[in-house]
């Protein structure tokens, strides 16, 4: 939470939309593997990740899952499309590790943004942060598949650190045997 608590007050600069936020902020935690939304399923909460790891899946038969984004710790997603929607991203959110999560609903958050621009300001900087990771990402899957560790490593190191194998082949949607040729020839350079 102390992360959090910093992060906001250090973005927001303003006590009172500082305090007006905390108060809406709920702490939850999850188990790892728990499903925070199904394909479809709506959730409308804010939740900044205070410790753990979240990633969102695309299933398709017979391949492997897709992870279309991981958040990290310092970092936010919805249960929605984004804060303003009321629509589902068509994706299944899940906890790859336990986590634990700040979460406000969605209606107090924007009820929050209206009266606070600090607040609308936070949450706008924090949401630029997760579409720039996403742009890194759109580049490095228009590499080839044997180019994508080397560019993850290089663009975004704090996904290969905190991804195990198994979900960075997933996340990089790699066969896990490329990602390991890959991280042998990182290893010998």
């Amino acid at each position: 939470m102390e992360r959090f608590v910093t992060q906001a007050k250090g973005l927001l600069q303003c006590a009172d939309a500082s305090q007006a936020l905390f108060r809406h902020i709920k702490i939850q935690e999850f188990n790892k593997n728990k499903v925070y939304c199904s394909d479809g399923e709506q959730k409308p909460y804010w939740c900044y990740v205070i410790d753990g790891l979240v990633g969102a899946y695309q299933y398709f038969e017979y391949e492997t899952p897709y992870m279309h984004w991981a958040t990290l710790p310092g970092q936010t997603f919805t249960g929605t499309k984004h804060e303003y929607s009321g629509s589902s991203h068509g994706l299944e959110i899940r906890f790859l590790k336990d986590t634990k999560l700040a979460t406000v609903h969605l209606q107090h958050l924007r009820d929050l943004m209206d009266k606070h621009t600090p607040i609308m300001r936070l949450v706008n900087v924090l949401r630029q942060r997760r579409f720039t990771t996403g742009d890194i990402k759109s580049r490095v899957m228009a590499r080839n598949a044997k180019d994508r560790y080397s560019e993850t490593l290089y663009e975004i190191p704090a996904i290969p650190a905190i991804l195990n194998n198994n979900q960075l082949a997933q996340y990089l949607n790699i066969n896990p045997k490329t990602l390991y040729k890959s991280r042998k020839k990182e290893i010998n350079r």
